[in-house]
């Protein structure tokens, strides 16, 4: 298992990674008078770089070539859900930053294609299960490694995670990870729960999606997550403020539980 220590959380199992793509249409008093403002759209997991990084541009006092104040807004939200609103007119950023490609795909298969050109990558994080190292010790972290089933099975045994915590840490061990349909952070999870029943790393086919294997350590995963979060700083936030008897561990990227 590769693990890092950041506080009292370890990091578990690096599987897959946030590719950050900004997709770009062809803590301040406000914008300055008569300012061009600059809307831009941000996943969550982006939070605390994004608030520093647009901190940073607006006290700048960056003008235009006509010497127009440019002043830019963040609305940090989270992939599914900007595609949602930005395809029923809702949200209209000048800058878009979801957690994968993708997103700006289905968007376009809903009607609006504004971001189909000009994305570039700008930013990668791994896909981890960050888990309260008291909890890892108890588990044999860091002598013994665990994987995507082995968590999935523990928090879907409360007499296995009963045998190997002590009964320290409550009846069971709580999973959490963020909504398939509003992150790509959920998407990335079933993935990687189906590169781990297949025990491949390279891409998924549909055949594996429907391998019977597949479909049942799909199932027994997903029914042993207490908590589906709808989105990824609010799952790593929430993890931390509310501690080890609420969630023993999450899915998250390795961005959200550094920061």
């Amino acid at each position: 298992m590769q693990g890092r220590r950041r506080g009292i959380i370890v990091l578990l199992i690096a599987i897959l990674s946030l590719a950050t793509m900004t997709c770009r249409l062809t803590g301040n008093d406000g914008p300055p008078r008569n300012a061009l403002i600059v809307e831009v759209a941000a996943n969550t997991s982006l939070r605390s770089w994004m608030e520093a990084a647009v901190e940073r541009f607006n006290a700048a006092g960056n003008e235009t070539t006509a010497g127009k104040p440019i002043y830019v807004v963040l609305a940090p939200i989270e992939s599914g859900r900007a595609v949602a609103t930005m395809a029923e007119g809702g949200l209209q950023p000048v800058l878009w930053i979801p957690d994968y490609r993708v997103w700006a795909d289905l968007l376009a298969d809903q009607g609006n294609d504004s971001f189909q050109a000009d994305c570039v990558s700008v930013a990668e994080s791994p896909l981890v299960i960050a888990m309260w190292r008291p909890v890892a010790e108890s588990l044999g972290w860091p002598g013994r490694s665990l994987g995507w089933l082995d968590v999935g099975s523990l928090a879907a045994d409360p007499s296995a995670w009963a045998y190997y915590s002590g009964g320290q840490f409550g009846d069971s061990l709580r999973l959490g990870h963020t909504h398939p349909g509003l992150s790509g952070a959920g998407v990335s999870t079933l993935l990687a729960i189906v590169q781990a029943a297949e025990s491949k790393t390279e891409a998924v086919s549909e055949e594996d999606i429907h391998s019977p294997i597949v479909q049942a350590s799909v199932s027994a995963f997903e029914a042993a997550v207490s908590w589906f979060s709808p989105s990824t700083d609010d799952l790593g936030r929430t993890m931390r403020e509310r501690g080890v008897g609420y969630l023993g561990a999450a899915v998250m990227y390795e961005s959200t539980v550094v920061n």
